[in-house]
């Protein structure tokens, strides 16, 4: 009906309703115009200026996705993948979360209806998303819409906002009802564990260069970062990498897994790490000792603290290729002083930039808190 109507407008008013349409709107037009003139206004607005897209593992989001995948002038001009991992979680599990960050209650009445209601669209969210993620057929679409975005430079996970233009979810469910991630919930950790292993083992973007984890961050309360063991193992190695960011869970670093993962990426050249939570101040990184990246040029650390020799083994074991170390919020357990790290700066590595901002020793830091 709405495609027979705009047939019979002047093509300029077409387009200046076309335009007012909102993106979501915009894509059901197209699914059922036969109107070409509609269609090709569609598709300009669509990709107009469409440097980056944004997507959350969610039915609507990824169908939008799978659409705009299919328009021609559309995929050749996004540079970066923006993935929001966030996702809804159980009553109970919110009742816990909204409670850490300190939500106020409403009165008894207000919080049996408001709870009445949250339990059951938490139920049917939770159903729909447990069903796409099990949707072999599905995500394999997806996949393959992945390989659509030619010249895709960059995939960044994050569990910042949620998407807002054409890849936006379901209106009709509270945006809060998002979190990131959760490490006390094995749900949580199942849904992002398999959303990561789903982009990247799927067929490798032919010019990728970086894929940061934005996941998790220390200055939000109770903001979860990632553990290395959901990492997925990688089905191949990704050749063109260059560039790798991570924000780490303090609390579960010690382990092999971080290492297997950064070496499927072999021609690796920038390294940034953080970690993120309220207790990083007490953790160490005894993988760095034993992390050998052939390629390492650039080395960022923020927000984390290490044993003096895990640090010192890493910076000597790459001094024949790093040109860039910059050293943001960095602790050093076990030692009284910095003198062996700044030798190896300034003597044992020929580096083209050191930056150090705002480091010391943890056990002063500790002790100051």
């Amino acid at each position: 009906m709405v495609s027979n109507l705009m047939q019979k407008l002047p093509i300029e008013v077409r387009r200046i309703i076309l335009s007012l349409v909102p993106q979501q709107e915009l894509l059901s037009i197209r699914k059922v115009s036969d109107d070409w003139f509609c269609t090709q206004v569609i598709d300009y607005i669509i990709s107009a200026n469409r440097g980056t897209v944004s997507i959350i593992f969610e039915q609507r989001s990824l169908e939008a996705f799978l659409q705009i995948c299919d328009i021609a002038r559309f995929t050749p001009q996004v540079h970066t993948l923006r993935i929001c991992m966030r996702h809804i979680l159980s009553l109970d599990e919110r009742r816990h979360f909204d409670d850490t960050e300190g939500v106020e209650d409403d009165a008894d009445n207000d919080r049996d209806a408001y709870g009445t209601w949250a339990s059951e669209d938490s139920l049917l969210r939770l159903n729909e998303q447990c069903e796409l993620m099990r949707n072999y057929a599905f995500l394999k679409c997806f996949q393959e819409a992945l390989q659509t975005l030619t010249i895709c430079k960059t995939i960044v996970f994050t569990d910042g906002e949620l998407p807002r233009d054409v890849c936006s979810p379901a209106e009709d469910v509270d945006p809060s009802h998002y979190h990131g991630l959760v490490l006390n919930s094995g749900d949580s950790i199942a849904f992002v564990t398999k959303s990561l292993d789903v982009v990247l083992n799927g067929p490798n973007l032919p010019h990728l260069e970086a894929i940061t984890f934005d996941i998790g961050q220390f200055s939000v309360k109770d903001r979860d970062g990632l553990k290395p063991t959901m990492l997925p193992s990688l089905s191949g190695l990704v050749a063109n990498v260059r560039r790798l960011s991570l924000n780490l869970d303090h609390k579960f670093i010690d382990t092999p897994d971080l290492r297997t993962f950064v070496s499927g990426f072999p021609e690796l050249q920038e390294l940034r790490l953080e970690v993120a939570d309220e207790d990083w101040m007490f953790g160490t990184l005894p993988f760095l000792s034993n992390m050998a990246i052939p390629k390492l040029r650039k080395l960022n650390l923020e927000w984390l603290a290490c044993e003096m020799h895990e640090l010192n083994n890493f910076l000597l074991q790459h001094q024949d290729t790093s040109s860039h170390i910059v050293l943001d919020r960095v602790f050093l357990h076990g030692t009284r002083s910095w003198d062996r790290i700044h030798q190896a700066l300034t003597q044992r590595l020929n580096l083209q930039e050191i930056v150090m901002k705002d480091c010391g020793i943890a056990s002063d830091e500790i002790a100051e808190a």
